[in-house]
């Protein structure tokens, strides 16, 4: 027996040696995980990382590729918009006459949607602005964000260019805050007159500092030529920050020269003057908001554009409404469902499983306020180049498309750098806006 074995097995008690003598009951080697021990040299992805890629290219894919195909709006995103808003567009499939889809598959999807329209999150800007300048002011924020018409505007705005003088920021900012928007203005001196004749002090970052932010923007703006209400757009919330301190520091200001109590804290005694505010500011608010709203209908109107329209998710408002105009396409075009919450099981009238040509489905161009339209070279009778009625029609925004008629297959197909904008032709994609509302305006001027 060689040395080193007589060596192990030293100390090892005679039930231990019989057991290394039994071949049966020897330790048997541990053999490597198939897929956890393995080593393989290739590199792979982690499954979180796999995850995480596949969820944005899903993204990107749902927030830019398009439509495809007309029927897609029509028999699936129209009905869907219908089950979610109570109005949308229905095909003949869909009439309980005909009943040839079923409304099982919307629900699929559209219940998720309504699960998350009803997922509340919390706000962590609200969370550090009360870290920062204080409950008081948070408070204050809240009721300035929620009325303000400047919100109301900015959230759902698209405006043409506007070229304007000076004085245009301060109207707007005026008309959009009332009373706040010169509270912002004067806030940073006024905190820091404040500060030093008070003598308050802030901990953290400095006020006159987190409000900078608000005046930066405000001096690059301001006096650039030209100028646009969406400008000032990012700066908002930080108006209502400025004029909630100022609010603040007004209350403070009153209860170190009119209270004589000088116990307990300053908006024990001064809360009136932010309710006041509050109040004002709303009447102002809502005063305005109404002016600009009006919930007044809107027709906007497609002609042979109508197979592409990309569904009513896309419309600015529920007082929107799409309109077909007469274009050279003679089949059946779909019809808004009937109001009510039982319109799917309304048979519709003036609807055919032929696909023959309805004409109540037409407005006449008249009835239209915006007009969704591609300018080709070409037109017709019922497709004339809108744009070039200038007029009748203000073009708001012109988009290239590509037309797919005049342009190489190949080309057209397969974007390839430099050599793929030779063979294809573009033409504008507009938006146009009538002139009818501005001739109006002025023949009522003048009758006044």
């Amino acid at each position: 027996m060689a040395a080193s074995t007589k060596r192990r097995l030293q100390g090892k008690s005679i039930k231990e040696l019989a057991a290394l003598s039994n071949p049966i009951e020897r330790e048997k080697p541990v053999e490597p995980h198939p897929i956890i021990e393995h080593d393989d040299p290739v590199w792979a992805p982690a499954p979180y990382t796999v995850f995480k890629v596949f969820m944005s290219a899903r993204l990107c894919a749902a927030a830019w590729n398009i439509v495809g195909d007309c029927d897609e709006t029509f028999n699936y995103w129209e009905p869907t918009h219908y089950l979610m808003f109570g109005k949308g567009f229905q095909t003949w499939e869909y009439s309980p006459e005909y009943a040839i889809r079923s409304y099982a598959y919307l629900m699929l999807h559209t219940l998720p949607m309504r699960l998350y329209g009803l997922i509340f999150t919390p706000n962590p800007v609200m969370m550090g602005v009360c870290r920062q300048f204080g409950n008081n002011v948070g408070r204050i924020i809240v009721c300035f964000q929620l009325i303000g018409a400047g919100f109301f505007i900015s959230s759902t705005a698209y405006l043409p260019s506007r070229v304007e003088p000076f004085s245009y920021y301060i109207i707007n900012g005026l008309l959009n805050f009332n009373i706040v928007f010169p509270l912002a203005l004067v806030s940073a001196p006024f905190v820091i007159l404040s500060n030093y004749i008070l003598k308050v002090k802030t901990q953290g970052i400095p006020i006159w500092l987190s409000l900078a932010g608000m005046y930066i923007w405000a001096a690059i703006f301001f006096t650039r030529p030209h100028k646009e209400e969406r400008f000032l757009f990012p700066i908002y919330p930080l108006i209502a920050v400025a004029g909630a301190v100022s609010v603040d520091y007004i209350q403070l200001w009153w209860r170190c020269v009119f209270v004589r109590s000088k116990g307990g804290h300053y908006v024990d005694h001064t809360s009136w003057i932010s309710v006041f505010v509050g109040i004002f500011f709303t009447l102002m608010s809502v005063s305005r908001i109404v002016a600009v709203y009006q919930d007044r209908p809107v027709t906007l109107c497609v002609g042979k554009e109508w197979y592409r329209y990309p569904s009513s998710f896309f419309l600015p408002g529920q007082n929107w409404n799409l309109h077909y105009l007469k274009s050279e396409f003679e089949g059946q075009l779909p019809k808004p469902y009937d109001s009510g919450p039982d319109a799917t099981r309304i048979i519709p009238s003036n609807m055919n499983d032929m696909n023959k040509e309805e004409p109540s489905r037409y407005v006449n161009v008249s009835k239209c306020h915006y007009l969704v339209d591609l300018d080709l070279p070409r037109e017709t009778t019922h497709e004339p180049r809108y744009s070039q009625k200038t007029e009748e029609w203000t073009t708001l925004v012109s988009i290239p498309f590509l037309d797919a008629s005049r342009s190489h297959r190949v080309f057209r197909a397969f974007y390839i750098p430099f050599v793929s904008s030779r063979y294809c032709v573009y033409e504008n994609y507009n938006l146009l806006k009538t002139t009818r509302t501005k001739k109006t305006n002025r023949s009522q001027k003048h009758t006044r």
